[in-house]
C-alpha cells in the first residue's frame, strides 16, 4: 500500500510547476506600481467570499518588503471592519504538499498598514465543510479601521513541516511563491 501511495505521489508531482520554475517566471514580472495606494482593490462581493489565482497567469506583482510577490487586494465595506476571516490555501497540482502560505497586510482608508503578518495553518483534506479539495486553513480577525486587506506570501520558498494525510501517510509542505487563497469573512 505505501508503495502504490508513493508511486502516486511520484506521478502526480510532475503536474506542478517546481519551486524554482515558479520563483524564476516571478522574477521576471514587472511591478504593477510603485505604491499601495496604486494597486487596484477589488471591492468584496455580496457573498463575502473573495478568491485570488495568485500566479503568473495575470495576478499583479509587487514587493513588500522582502521581494517581489503575486498578490491579491479587496476594499472592505465597514460593516465587514473587526470581522472574522477564514483563509483557505488550496495545493498546487493535483497532490498535497505545494501551497502559498498567506500573508495579510490590512491598511486604513489612508493605506497606512495597521497590522502585516501570517497564520497558523492546519491540513483539511477536502471532506470537511462541504470543500472536496483538500487545502491548508487558517483565520484572522481585521484589526479595527480596516479599509482594505492584501494578501500575498514571501520568500524563503523552501520545504517545511509535515502534514499526515489519509492512510497514515506523512508529506512534507512546501511554500510557493504560487496558489489559490480565498478569504471568507463572516
Amino acid at each position: 500500500m505505501k508503495f502504490l501511495v508513493l508511486s502516486l505521489s511520484l506521478l502526480l508531482s510532475a503536474c506542478v510547476t517546481t519551486i524554482a520554475d515558479q520563483n524564476n517566471a516571478l522574477n521576471q514580472k514587472n511591478l504593477c506600481c510603485s505604491d499601495i495606494s496604486n494597486i487596484s482593490y477589488q471591492p468584496l462581493n455580496s457573498t463575502k467570499v473573495a478568491t485570488f489565482e495568485l500566479n503568473e497567469k495575470g495576478a499583479p506583482v509587487f514587493d513588500f518588503g522582502h521581494g517581489k510577490t503575486y498578490f491579491g487586494a479587496l476594499a472592505i465595506p465597514a460593516e465587514l471592519q473587526q470581522s472574522n476571516i477564514q483563509i483557505k490555501s488550496y495545493f498546487n497540482g493535483m497532490f498535497i504538499g505545494q501551497y502559498m502560505q498567506p500573508y495579510l497586510l490590512f491598511l486604513d482608508s489612508q493605506f497606512n498598514a495597521i497590522e502585516q503578518g501570517t497564520m497558523d495553518m492546519t491540513f483539511y483534506d477536502g471532506s470537511f465543510n462541504g470543500d472536496s479539495n483538500a487545502h491548508m486553513l487558517g483565520g484572522k480577525r481585521t484589526p479595527q479601521h480596516t479599509a482594505y486587506i492584501i494578501v500575498y506570501t514571501q520568500a524563503p520558498y523552501k520545504k517545511g513541516g509535515f502534514v499526515t494525510v489519509s492512510g497514515g501517510t506523512s508529506i512534507q509542505l512546501e511554500n510557493a511563491p504560487t496558489g489559490k487563497i480565498e478569504l471568507t469573512f463572516y
